[in-house]
């Protein structure tokens, strides 16, 4: 469990990292800000994703259910932009970095996660 947990803190930092080297309006203030963002989107994943989901669910009326992959894509989206919020690590100017910056996290995150999982962590 707590394997699984540093797992995905690691991955998302990375994630974050790239992110913030390829999007432009995307900015950390030091390489070290990369695990404090990470942090704290982890746990807005952990907290808020599925009831996100859930909510887009029953408000689109099922529609969400139908386009998952978008509907997952604009709540990193909408997590990127909350963790740039509440902390002052990281800085995504605007929602076009915001949406470039949750679609490019969810795809690193997840081959991160992959590759690391492929050495047993």
């Amino acid at each position: 469990m707590v394997m699984n947990m540093l797992v995905g803190w690691i991955a998302l930092t990375l994630a974050i990292w790239v992110a913030a080297q390829v999007v432009p309006g995307i900015k950390l203030k030091s390489p070290a800000s990369a695990f404090v963002a990470g942090a704290i989107l982890g746990v807005l994943n952990l907290l808020l994703a599925k009831l996100l989901f859930w909510a887009l669910a029953i408000g689109t009326l099922g529609l969400a259910w139908l386009f998952g992959f978008f509907t997952r894509w604009l709540i990193a989206a909408v997590l990127f932009k909350v963790t740039d919020a509440v902390t002052d690590e990281l800085e995504v100017n605007g929602i076009l970095p915001a949406i470039v910056g949750g679609g490019l996290v969810a795809v690193v995150a997840s081959v991160a996660t992959w590759i690391l999982g492929l050495f047993g962590l």
